[in-house]
This record gives C-alpha cells, sequence and structure tokens, in this order.
C-alpha cells in the first residue's frame, strides 16, 4: 500500500516556515502602529528634528519634560524602546520604518520594552532619574500630537556621549513652541 510509505516531509516543512516568514513581514511593526494611531496619520510622512545635548543637560531637558507634562497641558504615555543595532541605538526612523538586521551587528527591529532611566547626582544629596532610552507620545488639545524619543549618554566607547531628543510633528521644521521650549531646554536648570 502507497499509505504505509513514510512521505516525504521537506515540503510542508518549508511551505510552514515561509507561510511564518511571510506572516510576520505582513505584520506591522509595533511602533509603527502605534504612532500611526497617536497621530492618525502615516508617521512616515512626518519630519523628524533631532537635537544633542552634553550630559550635563540631561537633568536640565528631564526637569523641562516634567514642567510640561505637569503645567503644559500636556497628555504624555512614556513607552520603552528595545532593539537597535549596537552602534547607534535606535532612531525615530528607525521606529515607523524597521531597518532590516544585519548579520553578526545585531540590529533587532525595535519593539516594546522597559523605559530605561539613569539617575544623575545633582549634588551630594539630590539624584534625579532622567529617562535614558524611552518615547514620549504627547498630546496637546484636541488636535496637537508629539512623539520625543530620547536616548541619555551611554558610558560606553563606540556609543553616543550625548543627550539625544528626536522629535517627531508635522510643524517640527518650522520650529514650534514645543521644539524650542523642550529641545532648548537651557531654562529649565535644577535648584
Amino acid at each position: 500500500m502507497d499509505n504505509d510509505k513514510p512521505q516525504n516531509l521537506t515540503p510542508s516543512l518549508t511551505d510552514l516556515m515561509g507561510a511564518m516568514a511571510a506572516a510576520q513581514a505582513a505584520q506591522e511593526p509595533f511602533f509603527l502602529g502605534r504612532l500611526r494611531a497617536h497621530f492618525g496619520a502615516d508617521p512616515r510622512a512626518l519630519p523628524v528634528v533631532a537635537e544633542e545635548f552634553p550630559p550635563s543637560d540631561h537633568p536640565n531637558f528631564q526637569l523641562a519634560i516634567e514642567t510640561h507634562l505637569r503645567d503644559g497641558g500636556f497628555t504624555a504615555e512614556l513607552l520603552g524602546v528595545s532593539g537597535g543595532d549596537m552602534f547607534r541605538g535606535v532612531s525615530l526612523p528607525d521606529l515607523v520604518s524597521p531597518p532590516p538586521a544585519i548579520p553578526g551587528v545585531g540590529g533587532a527591529p525595535p519593539s516594546l520594552g522597559p523605559v530605561q532611566y539613569r539617575n544623575v547626582r545633582l549634588d551630594e544629596e539630590r539624584v534625579i532619574a532622567c529617562v535614558a532610552g524611552g518615547i514620549y507620545l504627547l498630546g496637546h488639545g484636541e488636535d496637537e500630537r508629539f512623539a520625543l524619543l530620547v536616548r541619555g549618554p551611554n558610558d560606553a566607547g563606540f556609543r553616543r556621549q550625548q543627550l539625544t531628543v528626536e522629535a517627531l510633528h508635522e510643524l517640527l521644521v518650522d520650529g514650534g513652541p514645543l521644539t524650542r521650549s523642550l529641545l532648548g531646554a537651557q531654562g529649565h536648570r535644577p535648584s
């Protein structure tokens, strides 16, 4: 009987692996979907503005964002980001259009992860916990939406030595008020 002969499983396994890969490729990346829902539009069409600050300004930026959230009428959600390549970390463009992984270098597509904090000593008695890895989804009023990716300084030799803040918003190219006040956080000094 032909039914008693072992069947070749290789085509079935190959088909299964191909179907799994196609399903994963068809699935929208988490941050693309989350940012699309936040903005109500395709975030890949919005400009990104990046600013770097010296590590000494990290607590100033943290205080500025906390002040805006407390006093400025903003709503916020803070999400952690995992992934990115080992040389530069993750960027806002990576979140909306994840790059392919590079064998041997890493580069796992960005995914939801824990918010990373860095304790910064202000003086002998005071320490402030600063966001060192996370994305703020900010709202102001009914229609205004922003996203801020914060990457704190990293002490690893080849990694970034600056606080990097990337902002995603349709008005950022013109330097809107949030851009000027948050990215120019110089007015907020720890006392």
